[in-house]
């Protein structure tokens, strides 16, 4: 990440930065202004061209090691052919925070190679009337569900904004639950394939509603511009491919992802998603790994991912 803060000529903030995107301040009471539009200048050809360039090369460090930055980048990737000087305040605020907590590692610890999700989605709160959709992947043991276990890694992370209007949040649950579980298809295949058959997957909502649609404990009345993904979910759940189970959303991982946040709370939930401190390389199990120091590579046995003990620390580096 300093390569890249070199590279575009970033210079040292004025003060360290917690928060790679600044939340609308929060207006209590019955209604709620809608947020007004940018009426900024307009940034050049050739600004839009290194606005673009830079989002590019954060994009795969967003999405392969620090998801913090993901709906940052997810609401400046939308704006980038129309990018004002608003939107370059934003970006410099983004390059602000990774010059701040730059190199970002994530933790993957010994499991059962079990996939399990969280998944939430965030209504009404992108400009247009649009909604987000977030989604944690990781790799944990074979357990029940409710129980807890140690904080594994992310093997991936859904960040996305719903392309259709939803009418009302538990619209957004559903649509987000849908298209994480259309996620979690492929990678149930990719495990299988690797050698890991996978029951039923777990997905941790913490929509009330979405979990009552989803086992039929609930009737509609009125609306019916979901029911396809209804039905679609519902046949999954009776073929054991899912399981879906509600928590309260401070459980939910993927609430994260799904909205803006004060830097207080960045400061309290980034250890909880990325590694606090660097462990060395060969915290590996020596009889099934062994690292080339010349070329920086891990060569692993044939023995399944599952046995190796201790962790593995992935940088990106």
């Amino acid at each position: 990440m300093q390569k890249v803060l070199i590279k575009y000529a970033h210079p040292t903030p004025k003060k360290t930065q917690h928060t790679p995107r600044q939340p609308e301040p929060i207006i209590y009471g019955p209604f709620q202004p809608a947020n007004p539009p940018d009426n900024s200048k307009e940034l050049t050809k050739d600004e839009k061209l290194i606005f673009q360039s830079i989002l590019g090369s954060l994009l795969c460090y967003g999405r392969m090691i620090d998801s913090t930055i993901l709906t940052a980048m997810n609401d400046l990737s939308i704006v980038q052919t129309t990018a004002t000087t608003t939107s370059q305040k934003h970006l410099t605020t983004l390059l602000d925070y990774l010059f701040t907590n730059p190199d970002a590692s994530i933790l993957h610890r010994k499991s059962d190679m079990i996939i399990k999700v969280h998944s939430d989605g965030s209504y009404l709160s992108v400009p247009g009337a649009r909604s987000r959709a977030s989604g944690h992947f990781y790799l944990g043991d074979n357990i029940p569900a409710h129980q807890d276990e140690p904080y594994q890694g992310a093997i991936c992370q859904e960040c996305s904004i719903i392309k259709p209007i939803v009418a009302s949040a538990a619209e957004c649950e559903t649509l987000t639950l849908f298209l994480n579980c259309q996620t979690t298809i492929v990678v149930r295949v990719t495990a299988k394939e690797l050698g890991h058959p996978q029951p039923a997957t777990p997905i941790r909502v913490d929509n009330t509603t979405t979990n009552n649609y989803v086992y039929n404990n609930l009737q509609q009345k009125k609306s019916k511009s979901f029911d396809m993904r209804l039905h679609w979910l519902r046949d999954r759940i009776n073929n054991s491919q899912f399981e879906i189970y509600w928590m309260k959303g401070e459980f939910n991982y993927a609430d994260y992802y799904s909205k803006h946040h004060s830097a207080a709370h960045h400061k309290k939930m980034r250890p909880q998603y990325l590694a606090s401190q660097i462990v060395p390389k060969h915290t590996y199990d020596q009889r099934t790994t062994s690292t080339d120091l010349s070329t920086n590579t891990t060569r692993h046995s044939q023995q399944p991912l599952s046995a190796t003990r201790g962790v593995l620390l992935w940088n990106g580096l």
